[in-house]
């Protein structure tokens, strides 16, 4: 995809991608609520916060902060797209600093989103 396109990517259809590409024998057993807080979506006409709740091999999205999220991802839209989509490395996002979690080590950031390819 070119860069051009994730960049007017909506989130619904990013979070319709994450639906499918949630690998569900990694994550039939999983039950965990994960925030996302995207500091620059506001300027975009989309929600600054989501929780997304993986059960029994689905992911649902919701835009809240959730009160019980077991850890936060806080990034820019368009690192979360590219993460989201494979075309950012996750370990290098976070030595970058171009994303922070909150919550928890950045080791079960990395365990979470290995459940989506």
């Amino acid at each position: 995809m070119e860069d051009k396109v994730v960049t007017y990517m909506p989130m619904d259809t990013l979070f319709r991608i994450m639906a499918v590409s949630l690998n569900a024998s990694k994550s039939m057993d999983e039950d965990m609520v994960v925030g996302v807080h995207l500091t620059d979506a506001d300027k975009n006409d989309e929600s600054s916060d989501y929780a997304l709740y993986v059960r029994k091999g689905i992911v649902e999205v919701q835009p809240e902060t959730p009160e019980d999220a077991e850890f936060t991802i806080t990034t820019s839209l368009l690192v979360w797209k590219n993460l989201v989509l494979g075309k950012l490395d996750p370990q290098k996002a976070v030595s970058d600093g171009n994303v922070k979690i909150t919550g928890a080590d950045p080791k079960e950031f990395y365990e979470f989103l290995a459940l989506f390819y």
